[in-house]
């Protein structure tokens, strides 16, 4: 699991800032234009550094660095050993982006106790790049700091990320594969969908059909899938997807009254609501039957911007269940600020993203210990409730 995030200079973010997730459900909720999209863009951020170098950042993402240095960390729990990302991102006069990166493990968790290990790896970074020319690397390769039991390696603007990474630290590789962030999108969902793509769904679910068709041969799957869809929809018995004649198209259909029908013909919520089903209940790697325990694949990361849009209320509570059956193998973060979705949420899963009046910053905290207290009563106020009678508020 992520179990801190440190941002600096990101998006919504220009002040260094520290996020604590859950390990379960995390609810990050806030105005429009708060930067609760910031949050899972740094997230996202790292992991394409992390898969590709450069080449994997999307427009978005190039312009939400701000200034001249881009910090990021990624503190990640698994199983006995806890692992830091760090990502250093600056653009010269002339607007090149180079980025330099290092990456952390200590090995027993026990000993690390209440430290930020995020925290600690930000200021090493933040020390190094002051002290560093531009074109210096960042950090000699495989530097061992004893006592604190923290190895680092590094790469340079010029190398891909992924060598960073040690081969003894796979279950790091096989975290970082599978992780993602989903902003589904309707319109790409109705282009023409292909036989090929990539290990688990993308961003915006352009590939949704070929994951589907995957997962409808496992019979656990397929029936959770059109019970969701038929308590949507109420109308969705059952759904199939048919490769088009002579060519590598699919088209995935769904079954209304009588007869199979184009699913791309639904409405635009109902097929954001399929992909994010999709993403929860997806088993990336080559054997959608196994577990992802029996393919020895890790629990997931998936974060989800908003996946209450042009949803019913009723709606929203089916897709809620799913992420929160989802929660129990795997960690999942989303952003929102719909009243439905917010009352489903416990006080410790919120954390309430806040933008400065009249300042161009954003900060990430909990739930006011007041509004904790009123949430925790037995029938006390929900945090849907609260939202609409009288905001949430941030802790001190």
């Amino acid at each position: 699991m992520i179990k801190h995030l440190v941002v600096s200079n990101f998006g919504a973010f220009r002040n260094v800032q520290t996020i604590q997730f859950e390990a379960g459900v995390t609810v990050l909720v806030g105005e429009n234009s708060s930067g609760k999209s910031s949050v899972l863009e740094a997230i996202d951020t790292i992991l394409a550094l992390a898969s590709g170098g450069l080449a994997r950042l999307t427009q978005r993402q190039r312009d939400m660095l701000r200034g001249e240095r881009t910090i990021l960390i990624a503190e990640i729990h698994r199983n006995d050993k806890i692992f830091a990302i760090g990502v250093a991102l600056e653009s010269d006069a002339a607007g090149r982006l180079s980025f330099r990166a290092q990456c952390a493990l200590r090995a027993e968790r026990d000993v690390v106790g209440t430290a930020n290990m995020a925290k600690l790896l930000y200021d090493r970074i933040e020390a190094e790049l002051t002290r560093l020319a531009p074109d210096q690397a960042l950090f000699n390769r495989d530097v061992s700091t004893s006592p604190t039991s923290i190895q680092f390696s590094t790469v340079d603007a010029s190398r891909d990320f992924v060598p960073l990474i040690p081969v003894e630290w796979s279950p790091l590789n096989v975290y970082l594969q599978v992780a993602q962030v989903y902003s589904p999108s309707w319109h790409r969902m109705r282009f023409d969908q292909k036989r090929i793509g990539t290990l688990i769904l993308d961003r915006e679910a352009s590939d949704w059909a070929r994951l589907l068709s995957g997962m409808l041969f496992v019979k656990e799957i397929r029936t959770e899938l059109v019970g969701a869809l038929n308590a949507i929809t109420g109308e969705i018995t059952d759904i199939n997807v048919e490769t088009m004649a002579g060519s590598h198209v699919l088209r995935p259909m769904v079954h209304r009254g009588a007869h199979f029908r184009d699913a791309v013909t639904e409405s635009d919520g109902t097929l954001r609501a399929l992909a994010i089903l999709i993403a929860l209940l997806q088993r990336p790697g080559p054997f959608a039957g196994l577990s992802l325990e029996e393919q020895g694949i890790p629990a997931r990361f998936i974060g989800i911007e908003e996946p209450e849009l042009s949803l019913h209320p009723n709606a929203v509570r089916v897709l809620f269940d799913f992420v929160r059956a989802a929660s129990i193998k795997h960690q999942i973060v989303l952003t929102t600020h719909h009243p439905v979705l917010l009352n489903l949420v416990e006080a410790d899963e919120l954390r309430i993203v806040s933008r400065s009046p009249g300042e161009d910053m954003s900060s990430v905290s909990n739930v006011s210990d007041r509004q904790r207290c009123m949430l925790m009563e037995a029938n006390g106020a929900r945090a849907g409730e609260l939202l609409v009678d009288e905001g949430l508020e941030q802790s001190e």
